[in-house]
C-alpha cells in the first residue's frame, strides 16, 4: 500500500517471496552491495536488517529501504519473507500492503515442488483466485541458482506461470505486464539488480499511470 508522509515523500513496498533457501535474502543483501558500490540510481538509505536463524535462513523477515535518486521523495521498502512452511501466518502479515513482488524460485530440480507450493500460497494469500497479481500487483520472477549443473529449464517456470493464469497471450490488455523471468545467480549478483529495477519500474508505472492498476499500454 502506497504511503505518504507529511513531507510528501512516497513509500512503496516491494516483497521478495519464494521457498526457503531459494535466495531471497542473498538477493537483497547483494543488491545493497551493488547499489552502494556502483552508484546506481536506486540506492539504499539504511542498513539491511536481517533476522536469521543459526542456519542462516530468515526467521521473521528482512527489511531494507531504497531511494530513487532523481525523484527525491520516492522510496522502496523492501521485505523478504521467511520461506519455511511453519511461517505461513507471518508471511500473511508481511505481505499486507505490498505494491509489487519479486518471486524468487529455486533452480534445483529437487526443490521444484517447493517453488510450486510457494507460488500457490502466494496466490491464496493475494485472494480473488490470485487475480490481483498482474492486474493490481506487478510481479517479476528471479529463477535463481542458474549455475547449478542440473538447473531446471526456464520453460518449466514459464509453464507453471501459464498453468496458474499468470501469463497472458498477445493481444490481451495485460500482455505487456506478464512477469518477466530473470535467470539469476544471486550469490554472484548476476541479474539481481535488473530484476529489482524492473519490479520498481512497474510499481511506479502502476501508480503514476494506472491508479494502482496495470496501465492500459505497454
Amino acid at each position: 500500500m502506497v504511503q505518504k508522509n507529511a513531507s510528501g515523500d512516497i513509500y512503496f513496498k516491494l516483497t521478495y517471496w519464494g521457498p526457503s533457501r531459494g535466495g531471497k535474502t542473498t538477493s537483497v543483501d547483494v543488491l545493497y552491495q551493488i547499489c552502494t558500490k556502483n552508484r546506481k540510481e536506486i540506492f539504499p538509505t539504511s542498513n539491511f536488517t536481517k533476522i536469521a536463524m543459526a542456519s542462516g535462513s530468515t526467521l521473521f523477515f528482512d527489511r531494507g529501504v531504497f531511494k530513487i535518486g532523481r525523484n527525491q521523495g520516492v522510496y522502496f521498502q523492501v521485505y523478504t519473507v521467511a520461506g519455511q512452511p511453519r511461517f505461513r501466518d507471518l508471511r500473511k502479515v508481511v505481505w499486507r500492503g505490498t505494491d509489487g513482488v519479486v518471486f524468487v524460485a529455486d533452480s534445483d530440480p529437487v526443490r521444484w515442488e517447493e517453488n510450486v507450493a510457494s507460488l500457490d500460497e502466494l496466490l491464496s494469500i493475494v485472494g480473488a483466485e490470485g487475480k490481483k497479481l498482474i492486474e493490481e500487483i506487478p510481479m517479476v520472477v528471479q529463477l535463481n541458482k542458474r549455475d547449478l549443473p542440473d538447473a531446471i529449464p526456464e520453460e518449466k517456470m514459464v509453464n507453471l506461470l501459464k498453468e496458474r493464469d499468470l501469463l497472458y497471450p498477445p493481444g490481451h490488455r495485460l500482455f505487456a505486464w506478464n512477469p518477466k523471468i530473470y535467470p539469476t545467480i544471486a550469490i554472484k549478483g548476476i541479474k539481481v539488480y535488473e530484476a529489482f529495477a524492473e519490479a520498481s519500474r512497474r510499481i511506479l508505472l502502476y501508480y503514476l499511470h494506472g491508479n494502482g492498476r496495470a496501465p492500459q499500454y505497454g
